[in-house]
């Protein structure tokens, strides 16, 4: 097939192939290009935002070899020819766009599903155990060529102990507002803590500081092995795993 595609979605057909649908000579639909493109002020204009075509030359003589059309300019061409070879473009037109296969979705990964779902619920004002587990633990796994399923994200985890750390300071998180939560995933419903934002920098810290080098490991030993030995590359940062620590099963 002899048409050119300049990007992904952009397709074009060579006058060469526009020369042997419709048994014309290549010289004479090169000459009926170079009228047409003259016509509408297509060549070497700046105003141009796109090229609408494409020629090909020849690296040694720098003669032009053939010039590749767009849709536009293909139809516009042979509007000047014959009822017959106009339906033979078409026709080949048809076909050419019959072959463009329309690339899929690329279905999101489980664990930033469950980020989506708490985030766009939170209240204005406030954050959300997971946008903080998330960034700090669960995309830095991902990076490193990790993902975790979405059944066992340690959000719940971490919120649990860092509410029992504000309780021990004294903070009454009874007060704190609360959203809805569904998963996607397992079709569970319940109602998760919002934090207000004045505690953000202390639950990062936390996070880091404690849950991270300290309960990560015990988190993830019998729950995913794999991830527990990929956490150092994840996050250099943290203190030496012990061998007993990163033991596979």
């Amino acid at each position: 097939m002899n048409n050119d595609l300049s990007t992904i979605t952009v397709q074009r057909m060579s006058s060469l192939e526009i020369a042997k649908l419709t048994n014309k000579s290549h010289s004479h639909v090169l000459r009926d290009i170079d009228k047409m493109l003259q016509a509408l002020d297509l060549i070497d204009n700046p105003n141009v935002v796109y090229q609408q075509y494409q020629v090909v030359t020849c690296p040694q003589t720098k003669r032009t070899k053939s010039i590749n059309l767009d849709k536009e300019l293909s139809l516009t061409l042979v509007s000047g020819y014959n009822v017959k070879i106009r339906n033979t473009i078409i026709k080949r037109w048809q076909q050419l766009e019959s072959q463009v296969v329309t690339p899929p979705k690329t279905a999101l990964p489980p664990q930033y599903i469950r980020y989506l779902e708490h985030v766009r619920v939170v209240p204005v004002g406030h954050f959300c155990a997971m946008q903080l587990v998330y960034n700090g633990f669960i995309a830095k796994l991902s990076y490193v060529g990790h993902d975790l399923m979405g059944k066992m994200l340690p959000d719940g985890s971490f919120s649990k102990m860092y509410l029992a750390k504000l309780r021990k300071d004294g903070v009454n998180v009874d007060t704190f507002a609360k959203y809805p939560f569904k998963s996607q995933n397992s079709n569970f419903r319940g109602m998760a803590k919002a934090y207000p934002m004045q505690f953000y920098h202390d639950a990062d810290k936390y996070l880091h500081e404690f849950w991270l080098p300290k309960h990560a490991p015990k988190y993830l030993d019998g729950r995913d092995k794999q991830a527990l030995k990929q956490l150092p590359a994840a996050i250099p940062y943290l203190p030496s795993l012990s061998a007993e620590q990163l033991r596979l099963s």
